[in-house]
């Protein structure tokens, strides 16, 4: 995975099964930003290309979405 810093943010080059843009349909390069909110750090994520909002997670939070299986009882 390729970083390059420019401006504000840091742009992502994504290798992992070479995802793409939903809205651009590119492939996706990403481009990180901090921003302050009022529960904590949030991590920003938008396409380099469109800038289109990709992801936004509290600082601290794992990447990937983990799922949770209902248990029955």
């Amino acid at each position: 995975m390729g970083e390059k810093v420019e401006g504000e943010g840091t742009v992502k080059e994504t290798e992992e099964e070479k995802s793409r843009c939903p809205w651009c349909e590119e492939i996706l390069s990403l481009v990180e930003e901090g921003h302050q909110g009022s529960h904590g750090m949030m991590r920003i994520r938008r396409c380099a290309r469109c800038s289109k909002l990709i992801s936004v997670r509290l600082e601290g939070e794992p990447d990937r979405i983990i799922r949770k299986e209902l248990i029955s009882a």
